[in-house]
């Protein structure tokens, strides 16, 4: 997460994921980001979550460009 983007009221759990390969600079990789909403949230087509991720480094800078999220949480369409 990023480090001014306010977590509480968010409807995800934290994020963590680590990176085992050694990213040099002005390099790009492809990085999964599992979400897990949270139990307690409810479906709402109205309502989008803006939410701001960031890459750390290795001592917990932040480095490389904001990675905005938009997530909407839905109910699941009938089969």
């Amino acid at each position: 997460m990023h480090d001014e983007q306010e977590f509480s009221g968010l409807p995800i759990e934290p994020i963590c994921v680590p990176i085992a390969e050694d990213v040099k600079g002005k390099s790009s990789i492809k990085i999964t980001i599992p979400l897990s909403v949270r139990s307690n949230m409810i479906a709402d087509d109205s309502k989008i979550w803006d939410i701001n991720l960031t890459i750390k480094g290795p001592r917990g800078h932040s480095f490389g460009d904001l990675i905005p999220v938009q997530l909407k949480i839905v109910f699941p369409k009938p089969a």
